[in-house]
Parts: structure tokens; C-alpha cells; sequence
């Protein structure tokens, strides 16, 4: 049940993802969704019923399903022309994610407890957040706004954060591939 009201919070977000960016901000937004995100996985750790463990996987699908279409934002605007080049490199984190996902959340699940499970995203929250606050002027496009304080040089290191936090999220079951690969005819 906690999974489906993430999944219906995380689909029913995307769509917002645009208007927020223009009223917000990308990087105040993305700052406000890793910490929301965090929070909520701190709470579904702590969580003291089932029905407190479901809602608060509906604040973390709400978080989330703002977070992938911002990194990849964010990576767009960074990136520059070597966009499909850093995507390139986005998928390779993503592709050992089916056989190391299920392994190290049984490990999780048989030593610790089941509420390690969401008590690893602190950590990776806390640092992303930091991260990103760091970071130059995301929410222009113009070449001297990417340039700013050095955020190209610092566009690969972002690039690999977001593809771990996303390739965890994608393959610990709290999220969908957000790609889709076609057949060739």
C-alpha cells in the first residue's frame, strides 16, 4: 500500500514540475525536494503505524517525482553540448541496479532492520543538499550563468550524484525506469 500511494504521488507531480521550476526556482526547488525527500524518509523510518508509514511514502512520492525531471534539468542546462555525452555516462551507475538492488536491500532487511531501508537516504540527502546549495546559478541558461563559480567543472561531479541518487531509487523499488527503450524494426 506504501509503494502505490508513492508511485500515485510521484506520477501525479511530474506534471507540476515545469510551472514549479518557473515560479520557484530549479535550485531553490531542487534544495526543497532533497530535503523534503530526506525528511520523509527519516519519518517512514520512524514511522509508528501502518498509516503513518503510507503517508509519509506519499510525501516522499510527491518529493521524488520532482527530482528526476530536475536533475536531468539541471544536467541539460550544465551539460551543454556534451549532453548526450553525460547521459551516456548517467546510464552505466544505473545498469548494475537490478543485481545490486535486491542483494544489498536483503542485506539490509535480514541485519539491521527494515527502517535502514530508508534511513540510508540521510546521509545522501544531507550531502546532496549541500551540494546543490554550493552550486552556481541553475535556473539560467545563458553561457556566462553556467559558467558561474565554476559550475561547468562542477556539472560531471553533479551528474554522477544524481545518477546515484536516482539509480538507488530506481532499483530499491521506489521508483520506475523513467526510460523506456524501444524495439528496433
Amino acid at each position: 500500500m506504501g509503494d502505490s500511494g508513492y508511485l500515485l504521488a510521484l506520477s501525479l507531480m511530474l506534471p507540476l514540475n515545469a510551472w514549479l521550476v518557473q515560479r520557484i526556482g530549479a535550485k531553490r526547488l531542487y534544495i526543497i525536494c532533497f530535503s523534503a525527500f530526506t525528511f520523509s524518509s527519516v519519518m517512514c523510518a520512524l514511522s509508528w503505524s501502518a498509516n503513518s508509514l503510507i503517508e509519509f511514502r506519499i510525501l516522499q512520492g510527491m518529493s521524488g517525482g520532482l527530482m528526476a525531471p530536475l536533475a536531468r534539468l539541471t544536467i541539460a542546462r550544465t551539460a551543454d553540448k556534451n549532453f548526450m555525452r553525460v547521459v551516456g555516462y548517467l546510464a552505466v551507475p544505473v545498469l548494475p541496479g537490478p543485481v545490486l538492488g535486491p542483494v544489498i536491500a536483503g542485506a539490509i532487511l535480514q541485519h539491521p532492520s527494515w527502517h535502514w531501508l530508508f534511513l540510508i537516504n540521510l546521509p545522501i540527502g544531507v550531502l546532496a543538499a549541500v551540494l546543490a546549495q554550493q552550486a552556481g546559478n541553475l535556473n539560467s541558461t545563458s553561457q556566462t550563468d553556467r559558467n558561474d563559480r565554476g559550475l561547468r567543472h562542477r556539472s560531471h561531479g553533479q551528474c554522477k550524484s544524481h545518477a546515484g541518487a536516482e539509480a538507488k531509487c530506481l532499483h530499491f523499488g521506489t521508483h520506475h525506469h523513467p526510460f523506456t527503450v524501444r524495439p528496433i524494426r
